[in-house]
């Protein structure tokens, strides 16, 4: 199945196959070889070849190596970008799978540092007084509630002070 291509855009640009290789290299975040632009606009690679080709004529793409060092492409104007990014969204799913680890990374990163600092149980025992500092916030944050016309906290709803 066909990608669907903005009616709008085709018109722009001149060719539905033109938008779709524009909008890869529009919504990716490093070069693409030709290659990739067809696999994930599903065109045959030499259609693909032959726009690049032709929007490397009038300097709206540009040579560029991929992060593995192959020879990729990538667009020049990032007001072409910004437009296609709005109207024709493509990802890889490839790319989506590697955001989803980098942040699984961060996250278990995040997790062994943690684990590195002792924690204060103090804080979590049972029957532990607020201190007056602690205390002091609570009725301020309170105030600012009640100022909004927000419910107060029970704590302090009855006293008065």
């Amino acid at each position: 199945m066909a990608l669907k291509v903005d009616p709008g855009l085709a018109a722009l640009f001149g060719s539905e196959d033109r938008v779709r290789t524009l909008a890869a290299l529009a919504n990716a975040e490093a070069p693409l070889t030709a290659y990739r632009v067809a696999s994930m606009v599903r065109m045959a690679p030499p259609n693909v070849y032959r726009e690049l080709k032709r929007l490397l004529q009038v300097d709206e793409v540009k040579r560029a190596p991929t992060p593995d060092g192959r020879d990729g492409w990538t667009l020049v104007d990032p007001g072409v970008r910004t437009l296609l990014r709005r109207r024709q969204r493509i990802v890889w799913i490839q790319d989506l799978s590697r955001e989803a680890e980098a942040r699984r990374r961060r996250a278990a990163l995040a997790i062994r540092q943690s684990n590195q600092r002792p924690l204060d149980l103090s804080k979590f025992g049972p029957g532990r007084q607020l201190t007056a500092q602690e205390i002091r916030r609570r009725r301020v944050k309170d105030e600012i509630l009640a100022k909004a016309g927000a419910r107060r906290s029970v704590r302090l709803a009855g006293s008065s002070r």
